[in-house]
């Protein structure tokens, strides 16, 4: 009977503090017919995994699977999850921090877990689109609390045509290059890649490329108009 009292009061110790300290900022979500709603978005304080305080920054780990909105002029937050609309954003200390749904492909021996929708966070976006998935997981090489979880990042392209593809060296892709190639992104561009670029590095090549082909734009431009 103690230990059930017990459990009560820190269940409802921690969700009191939740409500106390939770971060309420101005956001919107993207509905399934592509209607933009704009409201508040609830960032939860408590970390559901190491259930320590974040007291700086933005765990953005569990935005990946929920999200809790509030609709404008309404008064109760509503969970949704990526199977419930179609992305989600907000603004954090000036930052914009952009959600969508996309369906992401597992290795795993169960069938029911190869794929799943998730909800990714936009990281970049120009010709393609680039974006993060961090996975958190139980480290069993440590001996304290605060680093008993570690954080790992996938990172994935997109585009409309191509889908969605995550970037890692595999029988698909060999080389940074290969990746390029999928994309259909200039050959051009692709020969002054160099063989060994890693694949860590695929923001940097992205934001290359972009300038590239913009000055490459504009040299055209330049030669239309000479003619």
């Amino acid at each position: 009977m103690i230990k059930i009292r017990f459990f009560i009061i820190s269940v409802v110790l921690i969700l009191g503090i939740n409500a106390v300290y939770a971060r309420k900022v101005s956001g919107f979500i993207i509905k399934n017919n592509n209607d933009t709603i704009f409201g508040e978005v609830n960032l939860l304080f408590c970390d559901p995994h190491s259930q320590q305080f974040v007291f700086w920054g933005i765990d953005l780990e569990p935005l990946q699977a929920v999200l809790y909105f509030r609709e404008k002029n309404t008064q109760r937050f509503t969970a949704f999850t990526p199977n419930d609309i179609a992305g989600f954003g907000f603004t954090y200390k000036s930052t914009d921090y952009k959600f969508k749904t996309l369906l992401v492909e597992y290795k795993s021996l169960v069938s029911s877990e190869r794929k799943k929708l998730r909800f990714l966070n936009l990281i970049y976006q120009g010709h393609l689109a680039l974006y993060k998935e961090i996975t958190t997981k139980e480290s069993y090489f440590s001996t304290g609390t605060s680093n008993r979880y570690i954080d790992y990042y996938d990172y994935y392209l997109y585009d409309e045509r191509h889908g969605l593809k995550r970037i890692i060296k595999s029988n698909e892709f060999k080389t940074l290059s290969d990746v390029f190639r999928y994309y259909e992104i200039s050959q051009n561009f692709i020969d002054i890649v160099p063989a060994n670029a890693r694949f860590k590095d695929i923001m940097y090549f992205l934001e290359t490329y972009d300038i590239w082909k913009r000055r490459n734009l504009k040299k055209t431009n330049i030669i239309s108009l000479r003619d």
